[in-house]
């Protein structure tokens, strides 16, 4: 049976170290796909053609890439991703500043940033060039009413 739950990250990364971590207290095995120089010069064509364009996206499209072949490769066509859980529960660091300052001006960032959530075309691209589709249940529109409406304390 193909593992459920793929992770990528460089050798000793803390990445890698969470996420195994995470498996280990959810009892779950995951891939873990343990990225080198040569992967990354072999991924680098066909994840610059999925992209179109070379900048910071690529680095956050590797990983993407990644685990969607290693999917594929394992018979699983539809992944999902945590695309938006960072945007709707505060898990970037200026959200604590902006809670800092008052509770409209964090509320007004997560609907900002959700909003324009720019990643999306580019992890859809990336997926479809391995032949995985990517589902992104944390922008759904339920969840996102979901989320909002969590009291903040």
């Amino acid at each position: 049976m193909p593992s459920l739950y793929y992770t990528v990250g460089s050798k000793g990364s803390q990445d890698l170290i969470f996420a195994e971590k995470a498996a280990q207290e959810l009892g779950i095995k995951p891939k873990i796909i343990k990225v080198t120089p040569g992967m990354i010069k072999d991924a680098l064509k066909p994840v610059l053609s999925a992209i179109e364009e070379f900048n910071l996206m690529i680095g956050v499209a590797m990983p993407l890439y990644f685990a969607s072949k290693a999917a594929h490769a394992d018979g699983i066509r539809v992944i999902v991703s945590g695309q938006g859980a960072d945007e709707l529960f505060g898990g970037y660091h200026r959200y604590l500043q902006l809670y800092k300052e008052g509770e409209d001006k964090l509320v007004e960032a997560f609907k900002t940033d959700v909003q324009e959530h720019v990643n999306l075309e580019r992890d859809d691209a990336t997926a479809m060039a391995t032949s995985t589709e990517l589902r992104v249940p944390f922008l759904n529109k339920e969840i996102i009413n979901i989320a909002f409406n969590i009291p903040r304390v």
